[in-house]
């Protein structure tokens, strides 16, 4: 929600009488109001949506629904009430355009060097066009907000079913590998396309992975319309329809189609091990020749038992996803565009249309639970990448090659949102020139054509000391994927992951 824009006027009337320290108290007290309110979940959510919060999801700065700046004092005001909670919720946000003013960066820049992982960062110049594409008008688009992790809409018009499934690229990838045969759940669970034996070039393994992608993205979709069909009939919302335009003059509830724009988002999780283990196979097995497919096959239905030589030639030696690299690159970018582009093609029941994300919240690390070992040398039931991030330890050539790596995605494909984890040693920011550091590196990101980025600032040593004295850290926070959370409240699998990613150096 654009907080700023529309309790501008109120303050704009109310800041004289009050006073600049009133009204920090209270919009104060609101933040803390809002972090005092969660759920109980059971054990599958806890892990797949660990430490997630209510989500009221606060978005300053951007554009106006007539494309110029929007940002004003308050947007300043919402920022210091994060930095001065320093509570896991609400979740804060900035939109960045072309014109965004000096000090709204720099002051972004202030509070997610404190470490919160907040705010989370948005690009006016990929988001809007990517609504416009999905048929929102020009202002609508321009007024976008977030909801939950990183999905965009416009409030009040939007029924979007967002977190419609989190979809496994690399078990899709392991299927095609194993002739439509799960080895983990030892079930034919896929169509044959073929035995590796059968794969006579990088190209067959492409149509492969392709087929087993359209085979499970059609499920994923049939039962995603079954479930709002199920809604629409059995549980109406017609609280939320009568604040939702034009539902009360359709005659027809949100779950019906009664809003203005409808879509249903499934995000699909491990793009990084899809892309890194394609590369492997296409240097080791296709390339170079030094692998034959069904060698490395084998060593992976034996979890690297025995290989871990090969293994570590995968690894060491392949190139990886988030290097700037284009030969994982585009290896990353095509793969992803083969599970964008059989999203698409689906519509709802709505009369809406399906739109792709690349998000996990948390579910990249129980996804990993159900994958076996994957080409780019992951063992079996570890987690999975996060969003678009590079897998944790193989983004090895700096923050700046990171982000030109990720930019190579097509974000305005992907939507329903696109999610990249960074994090940064504290002393790589540290004073004036650290600021600017973190703000060119943003800058770079969005202006060659990124999506979204957050950043966790906080060392490996102090996460690795919480969790061994949670007792010592329990206002901790930490960002998870498209939210912050205390660190030692998450499953312990969620905080492993988040120690494992890379510690950039700025």
């Amino acid at each position: 929600m654009r907080m700023d824009q529309y309790l501008y006027p109120y303050y704009a009337a109310d800041k004289a009488s009050l006073g600049a320290e009133k009204v920090q108290e209270l919009v104060d007290l609101l933040w803390i109001k809002m972090a005092g309110v969660n759920k109980v979940r059971d054990e599958g959510s806890t892990q797949a949506f660990g430490g997630y919060p209510m989500f009221q999801n606060i978005i300053v700065g951007g554009v106006d629904r007539h494309g110029e700046d929007a940002t004003n004092e308050l947007s300043l005001i919402l920022m210091q009430a994060t930095a001065n909670t320093a509570l896991y919720a609400p979740s804060l946000s900035v939109r960045i355009h072309e014109g965004t003013p000096t000090l709204f960066w720099k002051k972004a820049a202030e509070v997610a060097r404190l470490g919160l992982g907040m705010p989370a960062w948005y690009n006016d110049r990929v988001v809007i066009p990517a609504l416009l594409s999905r048929g929102l008008t020009l202002e609508d688009a321009r007024d976008y907000g977030i909801i939950g992790c990183v999905e965009p809409q416009v409030g009040g018009k939007t029924e979007g079913w967002h977190d419609a499934a989190f979809f496994s690229m690399s078990k899709v990838l392991e299927l095609a590998l194993n002739n439509g045969y799960d080895p983990m759940g030892k079930v034919q669970l896929g169509p044959q396309t073929g035995s590796v034996e059968d794969f006579k070039t990088f190209e067959d393994v492409v149509a492969a992975y392709q087929k087993q992608m359209e085979y499970f993205v059609k499920l994923l979709c049939h039962s995603d319309n079954a479930v709002d069909l199920a809604h629409a009939k059995n549980v109406p919302l017609p609280f939320l329809s009568g604040m939702v335009e034009d539902c009360i003059g359709r005659g027809k509830s949100v779950q019906e189609g009664g809003a203005i724009y409808n879509f249903t988002g499934p995000q699909g999780v491990g793009v990084a091990n899809v892309g890194d283990s394609l590369a492997a196979i296409k240097k080791f097995c296709f390339d170079e020749k030094v692998l034959s497919l069904p060698e490395l096959k084998a060593a992976m239905d034996k979890d690297f038992e025995g290989t871990e030589e090969l293994r570590q030639m995968l690894v060491n030696r392949a190139p990886k996803y988030g290097n700037d690299d284009d030969y994982a690159d585009e290896v990353a970018v095509m793969a992803t565009d083969i599970y964008c582009a059989e999203v698409q093609k689906y519509r709802n029941p709505r009369n809406g249309i399906f739109q792709p994300g690349l998000y996990p919240v948390s579910a990249n690390v129980p996804l990993g639970c159900v994958v076996a070992a994957t080409p780019d040398g992951r063992k079996c039931g570890q987690p999975l990448a996060d969003g678009v991030s590079p897998q944790g330890g193989f983004d090895t050539s700096g923050p700046t090659a990171t982000v030109c790596s990720v930019a190579k995605l097509d974000h305005t494909v992907a939507s329903n949102g696109t999610l990249l984890n960074q994090k940064f040693s504290p002393d790589s920011l540290a004073g004036e020139d650290g600021l600017q550091k973190l703000i060119a590196v943003t800058d770079t990101f969005f202006k060659r054509g990124g999506f979204h980025v957050q950043y966790n600032v906080i060392s490996r040593e102090v996460l690795e000391d919480a969790q061994a004295n949670p007792d010592n850290y329990k206002g901790l926070v930490v960002r998870v994927a498209g939210y912050s959370a205390f660190f030692t409240v998450l499953d312990k699998s969620i905080q492993n992951d988040i120690i494992s990613r890379t510690e950039q150096v700025a």
